[in-house]
């Protein structure tokens, strides 16, 4: 019997030939379970830094909301965040017209595109929220309103207006307060509402936990103020977490220690960006990540 030898070049073509066959192999396992199991898609929510005043960004795969935006000298720092996340907005949300939360949203609608622009319902503000109005119609802009009840949808992104559900004398307690849902997580942004708004929103939403404001994520009210976040609000809305937008060593003394034991006593844990810098947030749905 004769043996023959194969040669070394045929040997060499046939091991490659073994190896393509194996990585194609994985490649369509891969793109299989791929298939079978999608990739979830996260949806970010970045408590961004603008010192004393509020700002947040929500990034969804089918657009971005803005709630607040800080002083007028945070427009150009909103701006380099927003030229990382594709440098246009669904939707603008102003929640009250005060310079800390209006204050940005100037340089933002001069230098970006904004779909729609969410304005305070009540009366008020100054000569600043005055030149934004008038900056908002020369270019066109498209406004709304929003009453309690109402919402607005991105995909399965849901934010649905809470307050305020009556006209208050304190533009603070005039402030939106938004709910917001994706899957099974949910959010509540309050802007600068205190005391008044959030017994009116006990009295129509029911003051116990696991009502339509309990929620897992709480944008605390008036950056920590004692005017707002009142224990029985607190408990009404149990977040597991509680974001205080502050300014480091702020002249107000914000957060204030009645709004730090609140929380605590309703086992929040607690995030500020005086200490943290931005807070960023990232959900499937299902679970929700604080990104460190």
């Amino acid at each position: 019997m004769k043996f023959r030898r194969s040669s070394p070049i045929h040997g060499s073509f046939r091991g490659v030939a073994v190896f393509l066959s194996i990585v194609a192999l994985l490649i369509a396992g891969a793109l299989s379970f791929r298939m079978l199991h999608p990739a979830p898609e996260y949806l970010e929510i970045r408590f961004l830094d603008v010192g004393q005043g509020d700002s947040a960004l929500i990034i969804h795969k089918d657009g971005t909301v803005m709630i607040d935006t800080g002083e007028s000298e945070n427009g150009p720092y909103l701006a380099n965040i927003l030229d990382r996340c594709g440098g246009k907005l669904s939707c603008l949300v102003l929640t009250h017209p005060h310079g800390d939360h209006i204050g940005g949203a100037a340089y933002i609608l001069e230098h970006y595109d904004v779909d729609t622009v969410i304005l305070p319902t009540g009366p008020g503000g100054d000569g600043e929220y005055t030149a934004l109005l008038a900056l908002i119609r020369d270019k066109g802009i498209a406004t709304a309103a929003m009453a309690p009840g109402e919402a607005f949808r991105l995909g399965d992104l849901r934010f649905t207006c809470l307050a305020p559900l009556t006209d208050h004398d304190w533009e603070n307690d005039n402030s939106y307060v938004l709910r917001m849902d994706y899957g099974e997580i949910s959010a509540l942004f309050t802007g600068d509402a205190e005391s008044a708004s959030e017994a009116t929103q006990l009295a129509v939403y029911g003051a116990a936990p696991g009502g339509f404001l309990d929620v897992d994520l709480l944008k605390v009210g008036h950056h920590g103020s004692a005017t707002s976040s009142t224990d029985l609000y607190l408990a009404a809305v149990t977040p597991e977490y509680a974001v205080i937008s502050c300014g480091v060593d702020n002249a107000y003394g914000h957060p204030h220690k009645e709004v730090i034991t609140h929380l605590t006593q309703v086992g929040a844990r607690i995030l500020r960006t005086d200490l943290s810098g931005t807070v960023v947030f990232r959900t499937d749905g299902n679970t929700l990540e604080l990104i460190p």
